[in-house]
């Protein structure tokens, strides 16, 4: 019989690798994107193009999904196979797989630690852990790339309010140490982009901008 500190060590290790492996399998590494914004040219002064990119192709849609689905299966497995008699709790044993699937996911070593932005395993972990945060994160995020047009600027502010809604909503202390962990992994990976974003480099969905279209005479 597996002891629980092996066992424990085993549920967080296989965590890791399975966030790493959903990032590196065959496919699922995005080609880099060009700096050209696909529905730029459906500003009014531009020429409307006859089919528009959409926001997520069929490629990127199933990436986004396994990603999701990688961060809730370990947060569901962890809470089924997490030993009880650990000094850490079964739900913090959850927390951290998830943690640690979105660090693998990151920062993959099958791919010379290329990875992705994380927040999709962060965001399936949370589907299982804490299921009632999401509606919060999909209005902040949302208005986020209303406001600003970045899709990266709705994935950080959304990440920012992930801990300040758990500290709002007096959280237990895993709860509350995950949302710290997972804002500062996402915001850490994404700050090359959050920079060219500040520079005016990265690409910017202009339809999604409302507040620059209802300013429009």
């Amino acid at each position: 019989m597996t002891s629980p500190p092996v066992l424990s060590v085993a549920i967080l290790a296989s965590a890791w690798l399975a966030g790493s492996l959903a990032w590196s399998a065959p496919g699922n590494t995005p080609a880099v994107s060009e700096q050209v914004d696909p529905l730029e040219a459906a500003d009014p002064d531009d020429q409307m193009p006859r089919r528009l990119t959409p926001l997520l192709r069929r490629g990127q849609a199933l990436r986004l999904l396994v990603d999701v689905l990688t961060g809730a299966g370990v947060a569901f497995l962890a809470l089924r196979l997490a030993p009880v008699a650990t000094p850490l709790p079964v739900t913090a044993h959850a927390y951290l797989a998830v943690f640690l699937a979105g660090l693998g996911h990151a920062w993959s070593p099958w791919r010379q630690r290329r990875g992705g932005m994380a927040s999709p395993v962060i965001l399936g972990g949370l589907l299982v852990l804490w299921p009632w945060c999401m509606p919060v994160l999909l209005l902040v995020g949302i208005g986020a790339g209303l406001a600003t047009g970045y899709l990266i600027a709705a994935v950080a502010l959304a990440m920012v309010a992930l801990p300040m809604l758990a500290w709002a909503t007096d959280a237990d202390l895993p709860r509350l140490l995950f949302c710290l962990a997972a804002a500062a992994l996402v915001l850490a990976r994404s700050a090359p982009a959050l920079l060219r974003t500040w520079r005016g480099e990265e690409s910017r969905f202009s339809r999604l901008r409302l507040l620059v279209r209802l300013r429009r005479p």
